[in-house]
């Protein structure tokens, strides 16, 4: 199973975005907010937006409740994608995600499997620099990749990545 992430801010539009990188790398799952959406369906899981606390919502999504949790693991087994997209609000976040669920670790090498996304593009569509997967547009950057560490600038340019 190939494994991706999306990582970025509550609210900037990932679950938006990440339709359009199914498309590109032709995902056919994804986990957000606490459910696993198969195919466009969702096909287990409790969303997070149903919670009444914000700390309700961070467990659901990270899927520490286990009865909860084993219910969507074992979808994802029936299920078998062959590819999936999780999304967090941080790298971390994903990484802890991935491991709840048991599913493949990102391995270094395939790090590229990142995909950041802090803000919704604004001023149009983003620019790529010529360093790999590196974006800017209406003066914020967003990384897809691993290469640099969270918050570092990139060597072309002064902004940070997410």
């Amino acid at each position: 199973m190939d494994v991706y992430t999306l990582t970025g801010k509550s609210g900037t539009g990932k679950s938006f975005h990440a339709m359009n990188l199914c498309k590109k790398y032709n995902i056919e799952s994804i986990i957000d907010d606490g459910l696993f959406i198969y195919r466009n369906t969702v096909a287990e899981g409790v969303s997070a937006k149903r919670s009444s606390t914000k700390i309700g919502a961070v467990k659901t999504a990270l899927f520490l409740n286990d009865e909860i949790r084993d219910k969507v693991v074992d979808a994802i087994k029936k299920k078998n994608p062959a590819s999936i997209l999780v999304l967090g609000t941080s790298d971390g976040m994903a990484d802890r995600i991935i491991d709840r669920l048991g599913l493949p670790a990102l391995e270094p090498d395939r790090q590229d499997n990142r995909e950041t996304w802090p803000a919704a593009f604004a001023g149009g569509q983003p620019q790529e620099d010529s360093h790999r997967g590196h974006y800017h547009a209406g003066g914020k950057s967003y990384r897809q990749g691993a290469a640099r560490p969270s918050g570092q600038a990139c060597n072309s340019c002064p902004v940070p990545s997410a």
